[in-house]
């Protein structure tokens, strides 16, 4: 059985969107089961929509050779769109892919896991969710998946020194890992909550990722909370490696001269492995 292809563009060519209210979106949850066609899903960032992301779905095989620009939304016949209120997502496994906010018509973005697939109408349509504990004006949106029966995300609300385990397939969390003793012995001095009771220090909201069965979980330290501000007398990147299967963590590892990696509101992975199984940070 064939399953999907994710596509996410923040600037596209050679498609073309106007902007335009999207209507008659049925609410239709019944899953596809079948994706031996229609298998493609292209996923549209646009600043005049109010919501967050427009999803298309298409038949490649109808638009890999076309060379002229196309106008989404009135190209009914080749792209099917649907509006589930999301961020776009850039985690996919089998027949669905994950988004990490969720917005309506402008309102505050709620985070979350939003388990997305396809209806029997083609239509992208939240298949599952868990909550997440909003905390912060920028809610960490890392989330890292292993295989169907695991993968990993960060809910500072609930436990800021923490990650979570969660199998990608039932939706259910599955368990925790805690890292403030490693921290608290790595960095004796930290300091823990601001004046006002905020988290000062976030594990996995920069990077989140597995390699070998090694979780890697960043350590950021803030110096403001408001807009994740790291001090400038901070100059090394810390990564902690954490071994899945004893849950421990083995090491805290320092990067010089390098404060951050990513963005820490992108779902974007800083993150990437070559062939030989080497990992690269963006920085």
């Amino acid at each position: 059985m064939k399953t999907f292809k994710y596509l996410c563009f923040i600037i596209l060519c050679p498609f073309f969107i106007q902007s335009c209210e999207v209507e008659n979106l049925e609410n239709n949850n019944t899953p596809r089961l079948d994706f031996m066609s229609n298998n493609y899903v292209l996923a549209v960032e646009e600043a005049s929509n109010s919501d967050i992301t427009r999803f298309f779905t298409f038949e490649m095989n109808e638009v890999k050779n076309n060379t002229e620009p196309y106008e989404l939304l009135s190209e009914e016949s080749l792209f099917t769109n649907s509006d589930p209120s999301t961020s776009a997502g850039h985690q996919s496994i089998g027949k669905y892919f994950f988004a990490m906010a969720k917005d309506k018509k402008g309102m505050s973005s709620t985070p979350g896991i939003y388990r997305l697939s396809l209806n029997m109408s083609n239509r992208v349509f939240i298949d599952e969710s868990l909550n997440l504990r909003k905390n912060n004006l920028f809610p960490s949106r890392k989330l890292c998946i292993v295989d169907r029966n695991l993968g990993f995300y960060y809910n500072e609300g609930l436990s800021p020194q923490s990650v979570y385990m969660f199998n990608p397939y039932t939706m259910n969390t599955t368990g925790s890992i805690d890292l403030k003793e490693a921290i608290m012995n790595f960095r004796p001095d930290a300091k823990w909550l601001d004046e006002s009771g905020n988290n000062m220090v976030r594990t996995g909201s920069l990077v989140l990722d597995e390699k070998e069965r090694k979780l890697y979980v960043s350590i950021v330290f803030l110096e403001t909370v408001g807009f994740n501000i790291i001090a400038d007398s901070e100059t090394n990147f810390y990564l902690a490696v954490i071994d899945i299967e004893t849950k421990k963590v083995e090491k805290i590892i320092s990067y010089p001269n390098t404060r951050t990696v990513g963005f820490f509101v992108s779902e974007n992975n800083p993150t990437t492995k070559d062939e030989s199984g080497d990992m690269y940070f963006c920085s």
